[in-house]
This record gives C-alpha cells, sequence and structure tokens, in this order.
C-alpha cells in the first residue's frame, strides 16, 4: 500500500527527481511528427590514399560525444588531430590518417515521413601539417 500511494504520487505531481517513483519524462512525452534528424560523419583519407568513413566508435567516441563537441571541432579544426590519433591507438595494423572531414548531414520529417531532401555541409576539416 505504501508503494502503491508513492507511485501515485509521484506519478501525479512527480518531477524526474523523484525516479522511480515519478516520471522519466524522456519516456512520458510524445516525440514529434515534424522536424530535423540530424547525423554526423567522419570522413577519413589514409596515408595508403584510401577515403572512408570512420564510425565514432572505431576512435573511442559514441555518436553523442562527437556530436555534442560540433562547435568545438568547428571553432577549433586543430582538435581533429586527437580524433587521428585515437584512430591510430585504436587500428595500430591500419596506415594512418592524414585528413579527416567532419560533416553534418540532415534531413526533414514532416508527419512522421523522412523527406528525401538532404543537406549537408562540412563541419570542420583536418589536414596532416597544417
Amino acid at each position: 500500500m505504501v508503494v502503491g500511494s508513492l507511485l501515485l504520487c509521484g506519478s501525479a505531481v512527480g518531477t524526474d527527481d523523484w525516479f522511480p517513483l515519478g516520471p522519466f519524462r524522456m519516456f512520458t512525452n510524445r516525440a514529434n511528427p515534424s522536424g530535423r534528424v540530424r547525423v554526423v560523419t567522419l570522413e577519413a583519407v589514409d596515408a595508403a590514399g584510401r577515403a572512408r568513413t570512420i564510425r565514432p566508435p572505431d576512435v573511442g567516441l559514441r555518436h553523442a560525444e562527437l556530436e555534442g563537441q560540433l562547435p568545438r571541432f568547428q571553432a577549433q579544426p586543430a582538435l581533429l588531430e586527437a580524433v587521428a590519433d585515437a584512430y591510430a591507438s585504436v587500428h595500430p595494423d591500419r596506415p594512418p590518417l592524414v585528413s579527416l572531414e567532419l560533416r553534418e548531414r540532415v534531413r526533414r520529417i514532416e508527419d512522421n515521413v523522412l523527406s528525401d531532401e538532404v543537406s549537408e555541409r562540412t563541419v570542420s576539416t583536418w589536414t596532416v601539417g597544417r
């Protein structure tokens, strides 16, 4: 009875701080059916001249960590050198990266339908020796 009362009270007036006896807002709110979907990618060229897409886990990052640092990478492109160094330490058997390009691709969603229209921009570029 006590736990049930706490859950009922927490659901009625509680905040996220009351979790698990109150709502956890990310699960209680409905997502907007219209908006934008943003995908950040790392495009690289290695010392052998091969172009490749680098996934954030390939450099020891999560996607959200990379996306959260977009303003810093844009303001200081030299920070991408640390990403290239992380790639070399995670993949010592592969040729090192000589350039990295951080790109952002955005697609619109209208009424839960993904648009075919894609906008893409380069956020930051790093080249070895620059």
